[in-house]
């Protein structure tokens, strides 16, 4: 008897697990002032509140607030404003179970597939500036990136950014990340534009109103799935005078940051660095606080460009670049 009602409790407790199901939006891709609805499945009575986000997970509106629903399909209309700026919309609904208390969270989920190259112009601006121009068809991660192929990075312009369709031109004025060389002065520097296209299964509106920036958002979950951050990290040079010449050697003193350290685990990586733009040599996974000793003696005197690289081979790649001079 003690176990028929153990079951039965069993049984009670799942069927009153509050759940969301089919979550979606209904028609996806609507005009600014049209009308969309919110479409779902209920399991249980619950207390509702269905808020609209944008792709940065800001809220732009509150759609239902606290209000008592049966359990059932529903489909929400929402009309948008006219002056709604251009972009894609996801709703996210929390739910308070009216049967034991439970609150979830249901939001659409967004997936991404593999890298693409992207086709781009560059042309000159005033003032010896670059302005390089791509459009996307789809969203998409976007990534620009200049360097010399398979060698030093010495600029990121974006950093796997959400980018949403349309056509876009950054501007970029010739230097490198540290403002120490001027990249546009190398006959054989590469910009590359790439990009990862993302399926969202939410909300896209058009709208009349013109953006005055390019709509773009860092995305932290989605960067997490690619594994695509930039590495955080310092470097300091001791013996950079002109006793250098007696010691023969460059000390680099390597701090990566701990968040950085947290989000690499137990990916492995390497510090990369590059001497007037030819590798010089490179230390798997050096732990931080690191102290690299390099040799000058095949170097002349004058000035060289050392550039220091953290990377690893899933796309996580970062430089500093400095003077020495001897």
């Amino acid at each position: 008897m003690k176990r028929l009602l153990f079951i039965i409790t069993l049984f009670t407790a799942a069927a009153q697990a509050i759940d969301i199901q089919n979550l979606r939006v209904s028609p996806e891709n609507i005009n600014a002032g049209d009308v969309s609805r919110i479409m779902f499945k209920l399991s249980s009575k619950a207390m509702l509140s269905v808020v609209l986000k944008d792709l940065a997970g800001n809220s732009v509106t509150s759609i239902v607030k606290n209000a008592l629903y049966p359990a059932g399909q529903f489909a929400i209309p929402w009309k948008t404003p006219g002056n709604i700026p251009e972009g894609f919309y996801t709703p996210v609904i929390t739910a308070l179970s009216q049967l034991n208390g439970e609150i979830i969270t249901e939001k659409i989920e967004t997936r991404t597939a593999k890298m693409i190259s992207a086709p781009f112009t560059v042309s000159d601006l005033p003032g010896a500036g670059k302005k390089i121009s791509y459009a996307l068809d789809e969203a998409g991660l976007v990534s620009i990136r200049v360097g010399i192929n398979n060698g030093p990075l010495y600029k990121i312009i974006s950093n796997w950014e959400l980018t949403q369709p349309g056509s876009y031109s950054v501007n970029w004025d010739g230097w490198d990340n540290d403002r120490v060389l001027k990249v546009d002065q190398l006959a054989n520097y590469v910009i590359d534009v790439r990009y990862i296209p993302v399926e969202i299964n939410a909300l896209y509106i058009k709208s009349n109103v013109k953006n005055t920036q390019i709509t773009q958002t860092t995305a932290p979950e989605l960067l997490r799935q690619i594994h695509a951050f930039v590495p955080e990290f310092s470097v300091s040079v001791s013996d950079t005078t002109s006793a250098i010449v007696n010691n023969d050697s460059v000390d680099l003193d390597i701090n990566v940051s701990d968040k950085t350290l947290d989000e690499l685990g137990d990916i492995p990586y390497e510090y990369v660095l590059y001497i007037d733009g030819k590798r010089y040599g490179e230390i798997e996974n050096g732990v931080s606080p690191y102290n690299w000793k390099v040799s000058t003696k095949n170097l002349s005197k004058g000035n060289h460009i050392f550039t220091l690289m953290v990377c690893t081979s899933i796309e996580q790649i970062n430089s500093k670049s400095f003077n020495v001079t001897f």
